[in-house]
């Protein structure tokens, strides 16, 4: 059995001290209250596990007390006792929730065995309030662990992509700086090429540290600062005229894919600034990426230059760039490389998302 505190509330004291010394008897802590209006005094300064209560009292009934018990925001069983027995009284107090009804005259074991139920039900209800209030109390704790974690990092992450960014961009440097004494041209546009494709690197990294999302980069973003930044760059040397033309319907990307169609992009906007457009020429590079009907990713860079020479043998890529392009396509990410010289050149890479 067991042992708890018990309220009995009864305006009949003879059957109130009765109560009170059969259940004292039987181990309970009991205490007594001549009225629905003293049970609920009791109850708000102390803890009860269960309530035995007479249905027919002055005042404020047994059904009454029920009421205000819930409406003071406390739950405990109560237990009701009548002698008068009566249907409307009987549906009144299940509707009301009562715990037991137990009618008079009644047996003492019938009423230990009402009073052990009470309790043993209100110790199970408020081990599982308990329960629940230690569970969610340890989500919240592991929440905020895990919260605190991916905060640290992101932090981390943050800086290693700031660093990644410094070192490519003092790579960078180091190459501008070499530059300046190579008066080889075929040198030299070796070097502000490795030059370019470091940057277009570097800026992915430099955009993914100003990004709340560290492992995703917004391309749509990152090609138009990227191809803006390749023109200017080159416009300098060609000085030619060429404008840009984005259709990019793809927008967050993998950093891993992310590098390597900002090295492709880089080399075939390059390499049309430098070879398709005379000095002086004016014309336009489009690019155009985005998901093609199959689900696949389509990449497309286009311009309406003077076209690739003649005697280039497009399906055996000798030239380095285009080697470049093509083993990051088809190697890197499993895809497919066409090149259209109807009019100017046009590559079209199509690739799934791994």
């Amino acid at each position: 059995m067991i042992k708890a505190k018990v309220l009995i509330v009864d305006d009949d004291q003879a059957l109130l001290d009765s109560v009170v010394f059969m259940l004292k008897r039987a181990g309970y802590e009991v205490s007594a209250a001549a009225s629905g209006i003293e049970a609920l005094q009791l109850i708000e300064n102390d803890f009860y596990d269960t309530i035995i209560s007479d249905i027919k009292m002055p005042g404020i009934s047994g059904l009454e007390l029920i009421e205000a018990i819930k409406l003071a925001g406390v739950e405990i069983p109560v237990i009701l006792m009548t002698a008068f027995v009566e249907v409307r009284t009987t549906i009144e107090a299940i509707r009301k929730n009562a715990f037991d009804f137990i009618i008079k005259p009644y047996e003492p074991q019938d009423l230990i065995s009402a009073v052990e139920k009470a309790v043993r039900f209100n110790h199970l209800v408020n081990m599982e309030k308990n329960y629940k209030i230690n569970l969610e109390s340890m989500v919240e704790q592991r929440t905020k662990e895990l919260s605190d974690a991916l905060a640290d990092n992101t932090i981390l992450l943050k800086e290693v992509h700031h660093r990644v960014r410094n070192n490519l961009q003092i790579i960078s440097s180091l190459l501008s700086l070499q530059s300046e004494t190579i008066t080889d041209k075929n040198v030299l546009s070796i070097l502000i090429t490795s030059q370019q494709r470091i940057r277009s690197i570097a800026l992915i990294y430099e955009k993914l540290h100003q990004s709340t999302e560290m492992s995703k980069l917004d391309f749509a973003e990152y090609i138009e600062e990227l191809s803006s930044e390749i023109l200017h760059f080159y416009s300098v040397f060609n000085r030619c005229k060429v404008k840009l033309e984005l259709n990019i319907g793809v927008n967050m990307l993998d950093v891993d894919i992310a590098v390597t169609c900002a090295l492709v992009i880089s080399e075939l906007v390059s390499n049309s600034i430098r070879h398709a457009f005379a000095i002086g020429h004016n014309g336009t590079i489009w690019i155009s990426f985005n998901k093609n009907a199959e689900d696949q990713l389509e990449l497309i860079v286009a311009d309406n230059g003077i076209g690739l020479p003649d005697d280039m043998d497009t399906k055996r890529h000798t030239s380095l760039g285009i080697t470049l392009v093509h083993d990051l396509i088809t190697r890197k990410l499993k895809g497919s490389l066409e090149i259209d010289r109807t009019n100017g050149t046009a590559f079209k890479m199509l690739f799934h998302i791994p």
